[in-house]
């Protein structure tokens, strides 16, 4: 196995000393060789993904740009996030949500209502 020394700031050298001190890593040298492979597998990764875009893009169909595409990515994590909050039972009524939109554009606009309306599960 061959050696390579690397130069740290000290911050960065106690992080590492600290992740082969939990027990997960038997020394700073197999955290740091843990760190390489987990980001050759994301590159790899990576690699395959843009590798399947690319096929997707030849294959000429669809006439979606990356940037709608990352739009309707975006929606989508914004719904899911929104889901989420509804299955917690939380949600904004109709009247806090029509009193913050009366005030949109006006010098009592304030950041958008939380959530007033809890329902507790009956279990």
């Amino acid at each position: 196995m061959a050696t390579m020394n690397i130069s740290l700031p000290d911050k960065m050298k106690e992080w590492v000393e600290a992740q082969a001190e939990t027990g997960r890593y038997s020394n700073a040298s197999d955290y740091v060789r843990d760190l390489i492979r987990r980001d050759q597998e994301r590159e790899a990764w990576h690699a395959e993904l843009q590798a399947a875009v690319d096929v997707g893009v030849a294959s000429g169909i669809g006439s979606r740009t990356m940037d709608s595409l990352r739009s309707v990515a975006l929606e989508r994590l914004k719904t899911q996030a929104a889901v989420a909050e509804a299955d917690k039972g939380e949600f904004v009524s109709a009247e806090a949500i029509h009193r913050w939109m009366e005030q949109l554009d006006t010098d009592l606009h304030t950041k958008p209502t939380e959530a007033d309306v809890f329902v507790t599960s009956k279990a």
